[in-house]
């Protein structure tokens, strides 16, 4: 079946399907070419072109994916805005802290709520960390009790808050 011919959901899947392949065998430069040509066809992305391209993004794209993401009005998505925040912590946490601030209350999720403390934690911001885990624990942080990842993420920076107190 010619690729005109096929249905816009159907070549999106399988452009979907060869990124995210792409992307496991850690060959960005093969993800990015292939959704050049995915956008030249004229097949919309969505929330899965966007999860799995963002971890393989080189440093340099993930704002222009950011803004692509944000005109197809999809920033304000839950997972799109987690894999955000963990593309932008490769860099520092600034970014990935203002892309989680942005995002409505409501949407912060266990996974939202780890991507921005661990990137904290990561870019020895433990102090930061600490402040946030117990935002997220009190009332007005929607009451997210953490899970087993957020409290191993968390526990090689404990000997750091200990010096600090």
């Amino acid at each position: 079946m010619p690729l005109a011919s096929t249905p816009p959901t159907t070549r999106r899947t399988a452009f979907n399907s060869l990124i995210s392949g792409c992307a496991l065998h850690a060959l960005p430069a093969a993800c990015f070419a292939l959704f050049r040509r995915m956008r030249a066809a004229g097949v919309p992305f969505d929330v899965v072109t966007l999860m799995t391209l963002l971890p393989a993004a080189p440093q340099s794209v993930v704002s222009q994916l950011h803004a692509l993401a944000g005109k197809a009005g999809l920033a304000a998505e839950t997972n799109v805005g987690n894999c955000l925040i963990s593309a932008y912590a490769r860099r520092g946490a600034g970014l990935g802290r203002q892309v989680f601030d942005e995002m409505p209350l409501t949407s912060h999720d266990i996974v939202s709520w780890n991507a921005v403390l661990s990137s904290h934690a990561q870019n020895g911001l433990a102090g930061d960390a600490l402040d946030l885990y117990n935002h997220m624990c009190g009332h007005d942080g929607g009451g997210v009790e953490p899970d087993v990842v957020m409290l191993v993420g968390m526990l090689p920076h404990v000997p750091i808050l200990e010096s600090s107190v």
